[in-house]
């Protein structure tokens, strides 16, 4: 009997589940497999719902990134164009808005036929060029409710193509560098200092004995000389040789408001105007323009020199600019002034604005909407158009 009960256990034994830690271990490896499966489809889920805008119709595409988008609002057929910046005939900027209800803005950069488009904001882009590089930047954005400002971004548009970097706003100083940039695009009567290499925007604050109020339109010219247009009613041109610890100034009018300054790139010729409404406010006629060809040693003065004008362009041969429309010409032309003199030279193109230099002339056209920039490369005599988007 023994001998059957000792072969019983050896075939129980042979028979026998494997042991409960065994059993527990294979359980928990299933569980596992069944969570992962199970992660993986809800990431799967949550992935698909994300990437996807369901639209009123029920149909579904994938979320447009803010590249995209931007492409999508300057290409509008709704987007009006707000400025534009032209280094040349391939290197460009303009920033574009659609005010279809509340307004949005976008801009693109081109170069050499390759173009980036910015993120659609709620303020305009401003532009800016710095040496050969167009810039814009995003307007600065209202408070949300919840106390904070979505921060402003810079992007420049280089040889190694579109770089982007967040813009910083820092203590205001009496001086700024060699390398910094003067613009008058972020405050009311005031400069600012642009610092590219730590994407850093200040205010400017003047020597008050040398009386630079309410500054506007700062022009570099490549001696490193610094120019601006200073006063509201009371109005000079005003420049700085010394990253401005002190500046000189000029008188250009006493009661108009104050126009615009060009500078040629050489800094030998300075046109600067004041301005006056015409009837209705519809447009603006140049009240004063001041003119030097000699770096601001000596100056003449021309009073009234024609209708309701663009400009002035000063160019290093001495030659100064206008787009106007003189009393009694129903036609609009563009104007040179020579000696004590405003010369017509030929037809020109209804433009908004009118800037550039020797090798480039341009501005926008005036239309109900305004889409397009006309341009010259040889110095106004013909004239060509394109929609910068």
């Amino acid at each position: 009997m023994s001998d059957l009960r000792d072969l019983a256990q050896s075939v129980q034994q042979a028979i026998d589940a494997p042991p409960f830690d065994k059993l527990a271990r294979r359980a928990t490896r299933r569980r596992r497999r069944k969570t992962a499966f199970a992660t993986a489809g809800v990431i799967g889920i949550v992935a698909t719902i994300v990437s996807l805008v369901v639209l009123p119709g029920g149909s579904a595409e994938p979320a447009a990134s803010p590249e995209e988008e931007g492409r999508a609002l300057v290409q509008s057929a709704d987007a009006q164009l707000q400025g534009t910046l032209m280094i040349s005939e391939n290197q460009w900027a303009a920033s574009w808005a659609d005010c279809r209800g509340s307004c949005r803005y976008g801009a693109v950069l081109s170069r050499n036929g390759r173009s980036w488009y910015l993120p659609v904001k709620t303020q305009p882009y401003v532009l800016l060029q710095v040496g050969n590089e167009p810039v814009a930047v995003s307007g600065r954005e209202p408070m949300s409710p919840a106390g904070d400002r979505p921060e402003q971004s810079l992007a420049r548009l280089t040889n190694r193509g579109l770089v982007r970097t967040l813009l910083r706003y820092v203590a205001p100083t009496q001086t700024f560098a060699t390398d910094e940039v003067l613009t008058d695009k972020f405050g009311p009567e005031s400069l600012q200092v642009l610092n590219l290499k730590d994407s850093t925007l200040r205010p400017l604050t003047t020597p008050p004995m040398d009386e630079i109020l309410s500054p506007s339109a700062p022009v570099r010219d490549k001696t490193g000389r610094w120019w601006t247009l200073s006063g509201r009613t009371r109005i000079k041109v005003a420049w700085t040789d010394n990253r401005g610890i002190s500046w000189r100034s000029e008188p250009v009018d006493v009661e108009s408001s104050p126009g615009n300054l060009a500078v040629s790139p050489n800094g030998r010729t300075t046109a600067a105007t004041s301005l006056t409404p015409l009837t209705g406010n519809t447009f603006v006629s140049i009240a004063n323009l001041k003119v030097s060809t000699d770096a601001g040693q000596s100056w003449r003065l021309f009073t009234k020199p024609g209708g309701h004008s663009a400009g002035p362009v000063t160019l290093d041969d001495g030659t100064v600019l206008l787009l106007g429309q003189l009393p009694g010409d129903p036609t609009r032309g563009l104007y040179t002034v020579t000696g004590r003199q405003v010369q017509r030279l030929n037809d020109a193109p209804d433009l908004t604005n009118f800037t550039g230099n020797s090798n480039l002339l341009y501005g926008l056209t005036i239309e109900p909407m305004t889409t397009k920039v006309a341009f010259s490369t040889d110095r106004g005599t013909t004239w060509n158009y394109f929609e910068p988007r």
